[in-house]
Order: C-alpha cells, then structure tokens, then sequence
C-alpha cells in the first residue's frame, strides 16, 4: 500500500522537476536568441555601413595621384613621352594617372554593386527576421560571395598598381616639375590611398565573416528552437 502510494508522488515529483528544467531551458533559449537577434540586426547595418566605405574609398582612390602627376601630363590625349610634338608627359611614368582610371572605374561601379546587395539584405528583412526562409539565404550569399570576390580582386589590382606607380614614376624628375610648377610633390613611399584600401577591403571582409558567422548561430537556434518545440509537444 505504502509502496503504491508512493509511486504517483514520485512520478508527480519527477514531472515538476521535468517542467522546471524545460522552464529554465526555454529562459536560456530565450536570451540567446534576443542576443542572436541584436547582433543580426548590428552586422546587417554595419555591412551596409562597410559596404558605403568602400564607395567613399573609390572615389577618393586617385586624389593624391591627380594632385601629382596632373601638371606633369600637359595634354590628356598625348600619353607619349617621345611625342614630336612635345606635349607628352613631362615625367616618365606620369601617364599612370591616366591608365589607372579604368581601374577606379570598376572599383567605383563593383562598390555602388556592393551597395545595393548591402540594402537587400535589408530589403529581405535579413536583419529583423526570427526565422530565416530562402530570400534571406540568397541575401546572405550574394553579399558573402560578391563581397569576398570584389575585395581580393581590388586588393590584387591595388598591390599591381602600387608597384607600377612605385618603379613606373620618375620621382626625381617629379620633385623638380613641382618646385618649378609649384604643386604638391608626393615621393615613391608615399603611398596613402593605396595603403588605406588595404585597410578598408580588410575590415569589409571581417564584416562579411561576422555575418556569415551571424547566419551560423541563427541556423543553431532555429534548429534549437525546432527541438525545444517538438518536445514540448511530446510533454
């Protein structure tokens, strides 16, 4: 008889003991998410905000080259120094203002790209959504892939034009040009704007880690979320 009776005690025990547990389990779930949810929203903005960087950077990429070498090149249209008649570059090398631009075009154009896919993951509520569904996925590789790809490509193009500009100037020739001509005179090391999208692409990449890694811990907890409802329902 004793023992009897005590066996629903044990199993309403046992019950209570179970609901405190899943209690407390769907509290700990429940702030995880809220801090999943906040970190979605920051690095989805700060993206967009690394993606308007990299714009600014490209435009003001060639700043320090136009203030260098633009005296040096009497006739945009004349890039030959050898030209007969004498209106090439005064300086070896200055035409390097004008065959970089092409490059300062696609990078301007590819940032303006990673703009757009910076609001899409806006557009597809990337940033708010609990759940994410098929358009959030998309968002998320587009902008990872896209932005990877973009940043390695204008960091290769930046160590080559780097180098050219570096063994391509005649800075000796440049030093007197600027003195005779007065304008601004910028040696072989100096080598700002090329440095700074070293930086810029670097962190804009970092970026697109941390959001990838946001869409990790998000599939974590809807898969966790899922379990913890499938067994309440078993309860």
């Amino acid at each position: 008889m004793g023992a009897g009776a005590e066996s629903p005690r044990r199993a309403h025990v046992s019950g209570r003991s179970a609901g405190r547990v899943l209690q407390h389990f769907l509290r700990t779930e429940n702030v995880m998410y809220k801090k999943q949810m906040l970190f979605q929203r920051i690095i989805c903005y700060v993206v967009l905000i690394g993606s308007a960087v990299v714009f600014l950077y490209s435009l003001g990429f060639m700043t320090d080259l136009y203030d260098g070498l633009r005296q040096a090149v009497p006739d945009p249209k004349i890039l030959d120094s050898n030209d007969p008649s004498g209106m090439g570059p005064k300086v070896e090398g200055a035409r390097l203002l004008y065959d970089i631009q092409g490059f300062n075009k696609l990078l301007t154009r590819g940032a303006i790209i990673l703009v757009l896919l910076a609001v899409f993951l806006l557009v597809t509520n990337t940033h708010t959504r609990r759940r994410y569904y098929i358009s959030n996925y998309i968002a998320i590789g587009l902008v990872s892939a896209g932005g990877t790809a973009y940043s390695v490509w204008a960091i290769m193009e930046i160590m080559s034009w780097k180098a050219t500009y570096q063994a391509w100037v005649d800075f000796e020739k440049l030093e007197k040009l600027a003195k005779l001509l007065k304008f601004a005179f910028y040696d072989a090391n100096h080598t700002f704007w090329f440095d700074l999208g070293y930086a810029v692409l670097g962190i804009y990449i970092a970026l697109l880690v941390l959001l990838v890694l946001n869409l990790i811990w998000k599939i974590n907890m809807m898969n966790a979320e899922k379990k913890l409802l499938a067994s309440r329902k078993e309860a």
